[in-house]
């Protein structure tokens, strides 16, 4: 199978298993099918500087949600030591981001702010994270409008972020970008991305950094 069909179905894979997507045509499910889930390399997920409305919108779908993903994760099942389950999850995102556990997705839910005090995580500010996931992440995600545009012009929000792309072309991070557009984002967008992944789709809305992700050897 072509590389980056390869990485598509991949993607597509990891998209409907972690957002609980259904109902997909039988041409793409059975293409997904042809996975084992231990196959499918996880989403981590950060959010960013935003509202909480592409959450929100995640979490109230019907079907399977990331919290329900999360609880029932093997590693969050066994505390190994840890006090709390956000240290847990922390825990997790910190051996991923760093390369440790495998390849895996990243998603980016919100902006990133120009002035790094203005949003943390664990301590650590959250250009901190995505500079580094950008550098060990299979390819990324643009979770809804702040995340992809991060402008006020689209996202209908304060000038003080700007977007994951703008964030790795200013740090020269070459990663392949999905942008996932929405306010707040919804299950139609991400089963039409997932539908233009399997059919080797990439409209400029969805797709950045194109050539350097090209030039990678993944």
């Amino acid at each position: 199978m072509e590389q980056t069909l390869q990485y598509n179905l991949l993607l597509a894979a990891s998209l409907q298993m972690s957002f609980g997507i259904k109902k997909l045509p039988i041409k793409a499910e059975k293409l997904l099918d042809n996975f084992r889930r231990s196959e499918i390399p996880p989403i981590v997920y950060i959010k960013g500087k935003s509202c909480s409305g592409c959450s929100i919108s995640i979490i109230n779908y019907t079907n399977q949600s990331p919290s329900k993903l999360i609880i029932n994760h093997e590693d969050l099942l066994t505390p190994k030591g840890y006090a709390s389950p956000h240290n847990l999850a922390i825990e997790l995102i910190k051996r991923y981001v760093a390369g440790k556990l495998g390849p895996y997705f990243f998603a980016l839910e919100g902006g990133i702010p120009i002035n790094p005090l203005d949003c943390y995580m664990a301590n650590y500010p959250l250009c901190h994270w995505v500079k580094n996931a950008g550098k060990t992440a299979i390819a990324s995600l643009s979770i809804g409008n702040c995340a992809t545009f991060g402008s006020p012009e689209y996202s209908g929000n304060s000038n003080d972020k700007i977007s994951l792309n703008d964030f790795y072309s200013r740090h020269n991070i070459a990663n392949r970008i999905i942008n996932i557009t929405g306010c707040p984002v919804t299950h139609e967008s991400i089963w039409n991305v997932i539908i233009d992944l399997i059919n080797c789709e990439q409209p400029s809305y969805h797709l950045a950094h194109q050539k350097e992700f090209a030039s990678k050897n993944i």
